[in-house]
């Protein structure tokens, strides 16, 4: 359940992030708040995806299916 909501909420923050980039105009705090988001996201994107693998790779050593 919680990979489907963080990959239903992955593309919604990277719009937000670049929403957010685009409208700083110079702010280098709101700038720099941006790119804090987009690593975040590709961060917690990394996680869920080597979580799920690793779920499959078990799945698949004990023979659950």
């Amino acid at each position: 359940f919680i990979f489907w909501v963080g990959m239903a909420l992955a593309p919604v923050m990277f719009i937000v992030a670049g929403f957010m980039y685009v409208i700083s105009a110079g702010n280098t705090q709101k700038h720099e708040q941006a790119k804090k988001i987009i690593i975040y996201t590709v961060i917690g994107l990394v996680v869920l995806l080597l979580a799920r693998g690793l779920v499959k790779v078990l799945e698949s050593i004990i023979g659950v299916k």
